[in-house]
């Protein structure tokens, strides 16, 4: 779990230099790896409404689903580098299978995680 918390602090020192809805998104996101909250949850917790927040993040040019998209991306990759199977990380991103978190990384990066750690 120690490696978790290590790699959550990291992504968020790296996005929150930014200092925006973002960064805010990004917070409420890594502060529960795993059971990721939904985006109407996102806004109760940032206090607005849903629509409010889907259109302040395309202001900034991004999305939810983007945002998603980035720290499950930087928690796999800090997760590989610290040697965690791909069980434990596809369990620890909120993939249900292990081929559907192999298959997203896939995507993500153009290697499988096993490459990846390579």
């Amino acid at each position: 779990m120690d490696a978790c918390i290590k790699a959550c602090r990291e992504l968020l020192d790296e996005i929150s230099s930014q200092g925006s809805l973002k960064s805010c998104v990004v917070d409420v996101l890594i502060g529960s790896p795993g059971a990721f909250p939904s985006i109407e949850q996102v806004a109760k917790k940032l206090e607005m409404s849903t629509r409010s927040l889907r259109r302040k993040l395309q202001q900034e040019g991004t999305s939810y689903q983007d945002l998603l998209q980035e720290v499950r991306l930087g928690l796999a990759k800090q997760y590989l580098r610290d040697k965690l199977s791909v069980e434990q990380i596809a369990e620890l991103l909120g993939y249900s299978e292990t081929s559907a978190f192999s298959r997203a990384f896939k995507g993500w990066t153009g290697k499988a995680p096993q490459e990846f750690r390579a």
